[in-house]
């Protein structure tokens, strides 16, 4: 059986997401008013997904989110979401 990555390790990488955009979410105009989410995959693999984020924000973050949550692997899934799997 595959290994899998925990829903805990899988919060961490979008609580770092939300901190990483810290101060730009809210009402007010260029502000986000919903925060990134955690969905399931059918194969039992986490995504974060945030369809109201920066235009491709999975493809900037990916990289630079690894470095500061350990012991993952963070792949684009698509524009808007982000997979999530053991390093």
């Amino acid at each position: 059986m595959a290994e899998k990555i925990s829903k805990a390790k899988a919060e961490q990488v979008r609580k770092a997401i939300v901190r990483r955009y810290k101060g730009c979410f809210g009402t007010g105009i260029g502000q986000w008013r919903e925060e990134p989410s955690l969905v399931k995959n059918s194969d039992g693999s986490w995504l974060v997904v945030w369809e109201s984020g920066p235009y491709e924000w999975s493809l900037e973050l990916a990289s630079e989110l690894e470095e500061r949550v350990k012991g993952v692997f963070l792949e684009p899934y698509y524009s808007y979401a982000l997979g999530v799997y053991p390093e």
